[in-house]
């Protein structure tokens, strides 16, 4: 966490085993953060918001189904994350997730712009999911665009990502306002 600008305090465990320590994340560092780069993370958000629908809906018409299964695979492990608050592999699920999205997508433009948003996503992702709910808020929207790619439902799953990305935008604009 710590590499990631994140303060954190460890103090002895008053109830654990000798060598226990409990971790304590600084969330005022992380809000501060948040409204410190407001605008540069909306900016990015739009342009997801212009391209992952895309991606789903031309994903869902290109996709196989070997690569539906990687998805749910990918998606089982983001629950399992979640249910454990490991932020870290929430981080590498979610990026994934919606990575491999793109990437069925076979248009290699949005890959391209894709990537680049991508690069600046990273720091947003560490440190949004570090509010548990912000991490919760995000399975049942993939599990809904999971569930559009299983039907084939290329104009559902794009709906899904929107609604998805908005929850997100959602999320975003509640960090900078506490």
């Amino acid at each position: 966490m710590e590499d990631w600008g994140i303060r954190v305090k460890y103090h002895h465990h008053e109830v654990g085993g000798p060598g226990q320590m409990e971790i304590e994340v600084e969330l005022d560092d992380i809000m501060q953060w948040f409204t410190e780069h407001e605008v540069e993370t909306k900016d990015f958000l739009e342009v997801r918001m212009a391209i992952e629908p895309l991606s789903v809906r031309l994903a869902i018409e290109r996709c196989s189904d070997e690569d539906v299964a990687h998805l749910e695979r990918l998606h089982q492990k983001f629950i399992t994350a979640v249910n454990n608050k490991d932020v870290p592999n929430i981080v590498i699920y979610d990026e994934k997730f919606h990575a491999d999205i793109v990437e069925y997508s076979r248009n290699q433009l949005l890959i391209s712009i894709s990537k680049q948003v991508e690069k600046n996503m990273k720091n947003f992702r560490s440190r949004t999911f570090y509010i548990p709910q912000n991490a919760e808020n995000a399975i049942l929207p993939h599990q809904m665009i999971l569930d559009a790619f299983k039907t084939k439902d290329a104009a559902a799953g794009e709906r899904n990502m929107q609604e998805h990305l908005s929850l997100i935008a959602t999320d975003l604009e509640k960090s900078t306002t506490k």
